[in-house]
């Protein structure tokens, strides 16, 4: 469904609040795009099963029924509570080998304190460094077993368009993730004092191509959010050739992070944690995103290049497979 304007502003994901209307008018005169909740973690699996394929390594992906006298030697628990207390008790009763677990299974590794201390479980798959870092603090027994694996993007489908239509102002797409309506409207201020178009696009609340097609009508994707277990839709605009100036998370305090199981204090979150000067760059304040802003034009970040270099499909199969299937 279609949803109609309203006063007067039109963005490229869930209209803005009507207050942030009345503050700020979005130059880009587009429809605002449909609601359509789009969660990461199907996309990972997606992805992953995609890049296997592309690769052409063999895998079986939820089999129907085993044997009894059938044993699969390597297992990779993708996602699922209940995923992963079933493949433990087969891996114990001796019908599957060593698991790989993760990296869309938990939150934190108290909801499967057992299943993660089980000798069945290998290796324990983490999107980014940072998280690996949290889940050892939180349980240190668990430590040695923590891998880092970044999920892959599809250059093939995430690619920018070879000519862009001629306009006489830059474009700036604004992710809102965790962003008061206020932060939106800074930004977006900042946006026209500086003659650029921008739109606004809500995370959970569009599709795969409503992306895409903001993404391509973008010259900069600045991210609103808060921590990042590794950033999926980073790596999309980034394969797409748009660099992301990304706020930091809580530049203004000590940055920490309370398990809310009173394991303690942690200080160690990210908001980017693949972010580098090739796809983009940091900002605590205004100033300092005005100051991106006015030197995005240079060719300092070449974030596609940095993908095909490093996170396709096929690249992060590899990994994964090597990870799963290393002794």
């Amino acid at each position: 469904m279609r949803r109609e304007r309203r006063d007067g502003l039109r963005s490229w994901g869930r209209p803005v609040l009507r207050d942030v209307a009345r503050s700020v008018r979005s130059s880009f005169r587009e429809r605002a795009l449909p609601w359509r909740f789009r969660a990461g973690h199907p996309d990972v699996t997606l992805g992953l099963l995609r890049g296997l394929d592309r690769a052409e390594f063999g895998y079986s992906y939820n089999p129907v029924a085993l044997r009894s006298d059938q044993i699969i030697h390597r297992v990779g628990v993708l996602a699922g509570l209940t995923t992963l207390s079933w493949a433990v008790r087969g891996a114990e009763e001796g019908g599957l080998g060593v698991l790989s677990v993760g990296p869309n299974v938990f939150v934190l590794p108290s909801e499967v304190r057992d299943e993660l201390l089980s000798s069945a479980v290998k290796q324990i798959i983490v999107p980014s460094p940072w998280v690996g870092q949290l889940y050892a603090s939180a349980l240190p027994a668990i430590g040695s077993k923590i891998r880092v694996w970044a999920a892959g993007v599809d250059p093939l489908r995430w690619w920018p368009l070879e000519t862009l239509e001629a306009v006489e102002s830059r474009r700036c797409l604004i992710y809102r993730k965790s962003a008061t309506t206020q932060e939106v409207v800074e930004v977006g201020e900042l946006c026209r004092r500086l003659r650029w178009d921008w739109g606004v696009i809500e995370y959970g609340r569009y599709s795969s191509k409503e992306y895409l097609d903001a993404l391509r009508r973008a010259d900069v994707l600045v991210f609103l959010g808060e921590t990042e277990s590794q950033g999926l839709a980073m790596f999309e605009a980034w394969s797409a050739n748009v660099p992301t100036f990304v706020r930091r998370w809580r530049p203004h305090q000590t940055e920490v992070i309370v398990d809310p199981l009173r394991l303690g204090e942690w200080a160690g979150v990210c908001s980017s944690p693949y972010l580098s000067d090739d796809t983009g760059a940091f900002w605590s304040n205004l100033d300092e995103l005005r100051d991106l802003l006015e030197n995005s034009g240079t060719p300092n970040h070449q974030p596609r290049r940095w993908v095909l270099k490093n996170a396709t499909l096929e690249l992060a199969a590899k990994k994964y497979y090597e990870l799963v299937m290393s002794p």
